[in-house]
């Protein structure tokens, strides 16, 4: 006898076939896999198309578009609500909210309100940091993380296994695996995060970690330009995924 499809699971999968669809229409017009994947359910992809017909490079289509249906989430309130949490305690409140800042601040570089990816790729880019790091260098970072990102960075850590040296290969492949993205797009996701970084910890601690890295490894996380980039405001941010 075969097993009963149920309503929620025929549900599932009409939405990721939806889902799939729309990235598919998207990497037709010139949209990387991962930004396709990212903008799909939170756009009409036909602005984008006329967008790319009427000339406009297909990244900067997608970012207007994106930023049209923000506009749009934000006019209405039921929408834009964000709901806080609050436990009462006011300094795991206030951890909460800085880690929110921080996952907001990603989030806006990706012009985008999915969390969920902004809080994969800040996990990443810290683990792939911590792991590369000696036990002194990582704690000196730590320390100056919100309580509730520290336990992000400690999670799973084995002090006694560090420094893992792995090279620019390897870095890029962990990275990958642990935000779920493709290994071509970790340049750019994580010189986004460390733009990010920077804006929360003093510059002292997080270049004592950088500086600790090998050179190329080093110009992946953070770009010699990036402290330009990291003065622009999200709408001046460019997407070059591909």
């Amino acid at each position: 006898m075969e097993p009963t499809t149920t309503c929620h699971e025929a549900f599932d999968r009409t939405e990721l076939r939806v889902h799939r669809w729309r990235v598919s229409q998207l990497e037709r017009l010139g949209i990387s896999e991962l930004l396709a994947e990212l903008y799909a359910d939170h756009l009409d992809w036909h602005q984008v198309a006329r967008l790319v017909q009427l000339g406009c490079p297909p990244q900067l289509a997608l970012r207007i578009a994106g930023l049209w249906a923000r506009r749009k989430t934000k006019s209405n309130p039921l929408e834009s609500r964000r709901h806080m949490s609050s436990t009462g305690i006011s300094s795991l409140d206030q951890s909460i909210e800085k880690a929110n800042t921080w996952l907001a601040g990603i989030a806006d570089e990706f012009a985008t309100e999915d969390r969920g990816l902004a809080y994969r790729i800040l996990r990443a880019w810290l683990h792939t940091l911590r792991d590369r790091l000696t036990v002194t260098v990582a704690a000196h970072f730590a320390a100056q993380l919100p309580e509730l990102l520290r336990g992000v960075f400690y999670d799973g850590w084995n002090p006694s296994r560090v420094p893992v040296k792995f090279g620019l290969g390897e870095y890029l492949q962990r990275f990958a695996r642990d935000a779920g993205i493709h290994d071509a797009d970790v340049a750019q996701a994580s010189s986004a995060v460390t733009r990010v970084v920077r804006r929360h910890v003093s510059a002292g601690a997080l270049d004592e970690a950088l500086h600790t890295l090998p050179p190329d490894l080093r110009r992946v996380i953070e770009p010699p330009d990036s402290g330009q980039s990291a003065t622009r405001t999200s709408t001046d941010i460019r997407y070059d995924f591909e």
